[in-house]
């Protein structure tokens, strides 16, 4: 299995490849409402990690400027961080009343170990 910690669903691949649903007590941690501090930003991702106890891998993603903690705090926990590599396709969809929407589907294609 691989804990889920970012704060999106995983896509059906992502399931198959035996990632864990949202961890709701992760997001508390994942968002940022007004701009952090350092010791704020280790410290969350401490506490991100910490949800991933007994996991050996861990999918992450989220604010470019909580991702250095993060994969330090995992690897002091022993866990493997994992990025998802995914392959963004453009599909039109015909809507009932004639309308055309485009609209971007995002296909997982591997995992980025750091």
């Amino acid at each position: 299995m691989i804990k889920n910690l970012t704060q999106h669903a995983p896509t059906e691949s992502q399931v198959q490849a035996g990632v864990t649903g949202v961890d709701e007590h992760a997001l508390k941690y994942l968002n940022f409402s007004t701009p952090p501090s350092v010791e704020e930003i280790e410290t969350r991702a401490y506490a991100i990690a910490c949800r991933a106890a007994g996991y050996d891998d861990a999918m992450i993603g989220g604010a470019p400027y909580l991702m250095p903690a993060l994969v330090a705090a995992l690897h002091q926990a022993g866990v493997q961080p994992l990025f998802s590599f995914t392959e963004r396709k453009s599909e039109e969809q015909t809507l009932p009343d004639g309308t055309v929407r485009k609209v971007s589907v995002f296909a997982h294609v591997a995992w980025i170990a750091v």
